[in-house]
């Protein structure tokens, strides 16, 4: 997948929702540039994430993936689906751990609430 120059909207998943997945299978339709969809759900287990992530990456086009991450071990299990990057939670994986499981060219992003892991986060 051609990734494009800049991501300039994260949309979040949020499984638990009242239509689960259906709003974002509806918005993967949507081929407008700019934007990323970030599977995010850190209580599931591997086995479920990697079929919600199959099930959305048969619905999409042109968007890329990401997946949340609080661990480094989800960063791995990112690589392994072959997303495209990963959003990393405040408290999460440092963003040199995220480039070792995904390489270089992955998008990485993160969470941060304050000042304190504004910095922590431009450091890395």
């Amino acid at each position: 997948m051609n990734l494009p120059a800049a991501i300039e909207l994260l949309v979040f998943t949020d499984p638990g929702g009242p239509r689960g997945l259906v709003p974002y299978f509806e918005a993967l339709r949507d081929e407008t540039p700019g934007w990323a969809l970030v599977v995010r759900d850190h209580d599931a287990d591997d086995d479920t994430l990697r079929r919600r992530v199959e099930a959305l990456r048969g619905a999409r086009s042109a968007v890329p993936l990401l997946l949340a991450v609080a661990s480094p071990a989800r960063a791995k299990l990112a690589a392994s689906m072959g997303l495209e990057g990963v959003h990393l939670a405040e408290r999460g994986p440092s963003g040199l751990e995220a480039r070792a499981a995904l390489g270089d060219a992955a998008w990485v992003s993160a969470s941060v609430h304050d000042a304190r892991g504004l910095l922590r986060r431009a450091a890395e």
